[in-house]
């Protein structure tokens, strides 16, 4: 009898962890959908509509931005055959798979023009470009060429075979590393009043008075002193109207687009504040620095012991 009873108990208690689990996952999914879906709304909305229709409202914004999700998951629902085509029809191979062919180039772009000084635009340009092409077209052939089932014969390239997707990322963060700095090298350099604050060597530099673009630092003065619109302050908000009867009320207030917008600026933060912000004290940085070396070296001792 007592047999019986524990292996139930373990039966219940594998089932709950599977459970679990299985909702530890999807909920990581999701979060990961979310957090896509806003960012491709938000870079098309701001980056992309506002340059179609410069005289767009925030209104106008919202809802294209809400559009522009309903399109996103429309795709990834008809993006879900080829997920089963490719890495086996395995969900996590193909996220990684995806997101090195796509998202190794970006990251040799940020680690580039954050520790290298003489990167420049045109260098950052013609090096994502290189890195996606090849990236693209290592997901092409491997959405064109899927994996056999279990007992068929292997007809897929040789670069599929041999060259895994983990391999082929580290390939295609090299390559857009020389890329970035062979079309860096060719072009001109960028001045020290642009690097001023943008790299990791120059984040704190301070600008010299007889710089052509210096600023008087005024912690009072507005973000934009050609604009003519005024400070005000958080607690100059605009109610409503209780127009609770009136369906465009209902529609505004299920769609959460609002009625007006509060006229705010955001008041101007001064250099010395940045650099004061961005100073590390020396004891604390040490401190950082050899945890990061730990981590890297632990990241990289479980990654070569469990590939």
């Amino acid at each position: 009898m007592s047999f019986v009873t524990n292996t139930r108990l373990t039966v219940l208690t594998v089932s709950g962890l599977r459970g679990l689990l299985m909702a530890v996952m999807l909920s990581a999914i999701m979060s990961s959908l979310t957090s896509i879906f806003n960012s491709a709304s938000t870079l098309f909305t701001m980056d992309l509509w506002r340059r179609m229709r410069p005289v767009a409202q925030e209104r106008e914004l919202l809802i294209v931005g809400r559009f522009c999700v309903l399109v996103l998951c429309g795709v990834s629902i008809v993006w879900i055959p080829l997920v089963k085509s490719s890495q086996g029809g395995q969900l996590f191979n193909y996220i990684n798979a995806v997101q090195g062919y796509l998202g190794t180039p970006i990251t040799s772009l940020f680690v580039m023009a954050v520790f290298w000084k003489r990167m420049n635009e045109n260098g950052a340009f013609w090096g994502i470009a290189v890195g996606h092409v090849c990236g693209v077209i290592r997901m092409a052939v491997d959405f064109s060429y899927p994996a056999p089932e279990c007992g068929e014969e292997e007809s897929r390239p040789s670069v599929l075979l041999y060259v895994h997707y983990t391999y082929y990322c580290a390939m295609s963060l090299i390559i857009t590393c020389m890329s970035i700095v062979i079309f860096s090298l060719i072009s001109k350099a960028p001045t020290k009043d642009q690097l001023r604050g943008v790299t990791y060597w120059t984040r704190i530099d301070k600008l010299e008075d007889n710089s052509p673009n210096h600023v008087e630092e005024n912690p009072n003065s507005p973000l934009d002193e050609d604009s003519d619109m005024k400070l005000k302050s958080s607690e100059d908000i605009i109610v409503e109207d209780d127009e609770t009867k009136d369906c465009k009320y209902w529609v505004r207030f299920i769609c959460g687009i609002p009625k007006k917008q509060q006229e705010n600026v955001t008041p101007h933060i001064s250099r010395k504040q940045i650099r004061q912000f961005l100073y590390e004290k020396p004891k604390w940085k040490t401190f950082m620095n050899i945890n990061a070396v730990i981590g890297l070296l632990v990241m990289v001792f479980l990654t070569g012991f469990f590939a």
